[in-house]
């Protein structure tokens, strides 16, 4: 099997999850209620309980939280974590822009 290149891209977690809540945020509260259940046997009932509980509640900064467990780990996959394969982009102190233009030159050389 050949591996794509990937490349991860690492932002501070309060930037993240304002980008998480601008995104999902939006959404209604069915949709999200019923992306937590197509997750929860991987996931596990609990852990679903517990993020519909702060949904129910309107917090939704705190459910992205858990579910950022969930998500975190299946990008941490030994696949996707082959050395030749992978490279990190810090873009925390940059401008928008730069980091436009960062990510545009990292595809070029990808192409």
């Amino acid at each position: 099997m050949q591996l794509a290149p990937t490349v991860e891209i690492e932002l501070p977690q309060t930037e993240r999850f304002k980008r998480i809540l601008e995104t999902y945020g939006k959404l209604p509260l069915d949709a999200l209620k019923e992306g937590v259940a197509r997750i929860e046997k991987r996931f596990g009932t609990e852990n679903c309980r517990r993020v519909l509980r702060h949904l129910d509640t309107g917090d939704v900064e705190s459910a992205a939280r858990l579910l950022a467990k969930y998500y975190d780990k299946s990008y941490t996959h030994p696949e996707l974590n082959q050395p030749a394969s992978k490279g990190r982009l810090y873009l925390s102190r940059l401008s928008p822009l730069k980091r436009v233009a960062k990510l545009m030159k990292v595809a070029e050389m990808m192409a």
